[in-house]
């Protein structure tokens, strides 16, 4: 599989083999892609409560509730 510099070389040689106005298209295409993929992962969760039960770390014991204490030890 050719790494991701021999891609680039390769894709760099056929766009400029394309005429400009598919070359235009394919661009509004791919930031149309990217603008509808960062709607949906905004979307993908409400809040911080979904968050945390979607998330795979759900069934797992963790001990999230804070020192209810007004002092604590501090090393100076």
């Amino acid at each position: 599989m050719p790494n991701r510099a021999e891609l680039e070389t390769q894709l760099s040689a056929e766009i400029h083999q394309l005429p400009i106005e598919a070359i235009e298209a394919m661009l509004k295409l791919a930031m149309l892609m990217k603008k509808e993929s960062r709607i949906e992962a905004s979307q993908q969760t409400d809040n911080f409560a979904d968050f945390i039960r979607n998330s795979p770390l759900m069934d797992v014991e963790l001990d999230l509730t804070r020192d209810q204490s007004f002092c604590r030890d501090i090393e100076l």
